[in-house]
């Protein structure tokens, strides 16, 4: 079995949890993820670093347990991208809103646990 890996950037965000800090979540996915994510206040960013080693299963999302988020796509596979939105929800996110230039309305709502 694989060991899960948690994304860039959990740690910020679990501090942030831990010091009652109100959560404004990005998560990015892309070429330009990284980019992306260093204009995002501390604790507020995630950057999923897909590869041909990784998918969004080998990720430890528990970090986004209730947490309601953006998945910024723009520039990645949309498949792979919705695919990376559905395992956010199995591990307790409660919805993503994913963006991405090719879905209608550049963008799409996953649910994941009860509010």
């Amino acid at each position: 079995m694989t060991r899960l890996v948690k994304p860039p950037y959990s740690r910020e965000v679990e501090n942030a949890r831990d010091a009652g800090e109100s959560i404004n979540l990005h998560a990015h996915l892309g070429s330009s993820a990284w980019d992306r994510a260093k204009m995002v206040t501390p604790g507020n960013r995630l950057v999923i670093p897909l590869d041909k080693d990784r998918g969004p299963k080998d990720f430890d999302f528990s970090v986004l347990d209730q947490l309601t988020l953006i998945l910024n796509a723009i520039d990645a596979d949309l498949v792979l991208a919705r695919r990376v939105a559905g395992a956010m929800c199995e591990a307790g996110a409660r919805m993503v809103l994913l963006l991405h230039p090719g879905l209608d309305k550049n963008s799409e709502f996953f649910y994941g646990t009860a509010i």
